[in-house]
């Protein structure tokens, strides 16, 4: 079992990285705002993370319900416990980089949304109501 859990912590290891280096690509093309690349980018980004699910999925039937840190423990593998450290670091990189591409994404709507409200006026033509007021 402790050669199977390396191998597959391994393997899970490599897909956090890879998805970490898409992750950043894709925040590359969000400053450079190039729209087609990024939408190009999204299917590597799925690709990637089915790669992680199926890890963890595999990592899952291995262990069952038993929590990944509570199994480290146990195994008491200096090569495993690295990993899962190495997993651990790399996971809060994963969170980081996801949110702030979030983020650049919500921003760069945000203007976008701001920018045609600003271009195309409103259809409603303007009415006064009784008082003088605008109605709304």
């Amino acid at each position: 079992m402790k050669n199977q859990l390396k191998g597959i912590l391994e393997e899970e290891l490599k897909a956090i990285k890879a998805l970490i280096d898409i992750l950043e690509a894709q925040h590359e093309l969000l400053v450079l705002q190039d729209v087609f690349k990024l939408e190009a980018i999204t299917k590597d980004i799925d690709d990637c993370s089915r790669n992680l699910a199926r890890a963890e999925g595999l990592r899952r039937s291995l262990i069952g319900k038993e929590s990944i840190k509570k199994i480290v423990e146990e195994v008491d593998g200096k090569e495993i416990t690295h990993i899962y450290d190495e997993m651990v670091k790399a996971i809060n990189a994963l969170v980081i980089q996801k949110e702030t591409n979030e983020l650049l994404i919500k921003q760069s709507l945000s203007y976008t949304n701001s920018m045609l409200a600003m271009i195309s006026p409103k259809k409603e033509p303007v009415v006064y109501n009784g008082y003088g007021k605008i109605k709304r």
